[in-house]
């Protein structure tokens, strides 16, 4: 038993930044390897096993749905009464030295390291899970009106300070990240590349489809800055092309950069304020609120330049595509609303190129609402250490 008061202030501060990182792992896992949040069926839809102590002999079995989001929520209960009482005392420095600054548990912008508000924030995100709108609505609103001051990017040069060198005020959590780490980017949708002939082109892995590109408006903000047409050319089977639409939300910080080119590396950012108004939004028009849905809507529409809409569900829909692309929420929000993914028409520049044989490979691929291929596999190498562990449905067990 810890006597010192001081000591035991660090301890419970620890615990309650344990106790966030838990509950967001397990929300993360029980998202990808589950089955969405029903509460008639939660109770009997396997999730991931549940493991609160070590135990390096365990054969664990699947925890239940229910199971798992009870303890998600239990976790950030706790976690939110140690933070509150830590941040009660103040700002503490980071790692112990005042140069690399001081962290407001109570919350601020860029936190380094969970908050009240980061944990408020992940509840808001469960609350719209588990189909307790009222609460989603409320505690994301709660952190929408912090004292924090984060705000939603509203003008060229904040999107480019928000997304690019990671400086802005939108950030709940923004992870540490230092080019002496070896950073590795994200540099799935952009690939930069170049030589001394061609200068820098682009060698992506894949292309916005024109369904994406056309989800924005031309004001909008993010179409400009995430959606740039020949910022560098596209370089495909040898030949450079202009004229395509690249996504460059994540370019890369040049702050971070190793090269001359850029190379995806950026801090890691996993709770935004954009992602609370789009959940009090939905969980407002979800419990029947269309005027509070559009009030809170159109805060983030106005703010980005796009053009304002009703706060009916489908409107938000469109807009959770809009701010969160090639975030990894997009199947979270499929299987939330019981929708699948139709097809996609590939941008007319793209397809003239013929960047796929055949295009309609892809072009015309779907995804049924009801496709097993929504919820994630668990990986056959954990099945065949830990028999105990059950296979999701469509998936061989080989």
């Amino acid at each position: 038993m810890i006597e010192d008061e001081a000591l035991m202030a660090d301890a419970n501060l620890l615990k309650g930044m344990a106790l966030f990182c838990r509950a967001s792992s397990y929300l993360t896992l029980a998202r990808h390897f589950s089955a969405d949040y029903d509460p008639a069926t939660a109770s009997t839809e396997l999730s991931v096993p549940l493991i609160l102590v070590y135990d390096q002999l365990e054969k664990p079995a699947r925890a239940t749905l229910k199971e798992v989001y009870d303890q998600i929520i239990a976790d950030l209960d706790e976690a939110e009464a140690l933070l509150e009482e830590a941040a009660a005392n103040g700002t503490i420095v980071l790692n112990g030295n005042p140069a690399e600054g001081t962290l407001n548990l109570a919350g601020q912008p860029r936190a380094m390291a969970p908050t009240v508000d980061a944990v408020k924030a992940l509840k808001a995100r469960y609350y719209l899970d588990v189909h307790e709108y009222e609460l989603a609505a409320n505690t994301a609103m709660d952190v929408i009106d912090s004292e924090a001051g984060y705000a939603l990017s509203s003008t060229l040069e904040d999107m480019d300070k928000e997304f690019m060198t990671d400086s802005g005020n939108e950030s709940i959590i923004r992870m540490y990240a230092s080019k002496a780490e070896g950073l590795v980017g994200c540099t799935i949708y952009t690939t930069v590349q170049s030589t001394d002939a061609e200068g820098k082109f682009f060698a992506p892995m894949f292309i916005p489809s024109q369904t994406i590109v056309n989800a924005y408006d031309n004001s909008d903000l993010r179409k400009q800055t995430w959606f740039p047409v020949d910022m560098y050319p596209v370089k495909i089977k040898g030949t450079l092309y202009n004229g395509i639409s690249m996504f460059t939300k994540y370019i890369g910080n040049p702050t971070l950069q190793s090269g001359d080119n850029e190379d995806g590396a950026h801090h890691c950012k996993p709770l935004m304020i954009a992602e609370m108004y789009l959940i009090a939004a939905e969980a407002y028009a979800q419990d029947g609120n269309q005027a509070d849905a559009k009030t809170i809507l159109n805060e983030l529409q106005s703010a980005r330049k796009a053009v304002p809409t009703e706060g009916d569900l489908e409107s938000i829909k469109k807009e959770w595509l809009r701010e969160t692309v090639g975030d990894g929420q997009r199947i979270n929000c499929i299987k939330r609303w019981g929708d699948g993914l139709p097809a996609r028409p590939a941008q007319k520049a793209a397809e003239e190129i013929v960047m796929v044989t055949p295009a309609t490979d892809y072009t015309e691929r779907e995804v049924a609402a009801t496709s097993h291929t929504l919820v994630w596999p668990i990986p056959t190498y954990e099945i065949n250490i830990t028999p105990t562990l059950v296979q999701n449905p469509g998936y061989s067990a080989e």
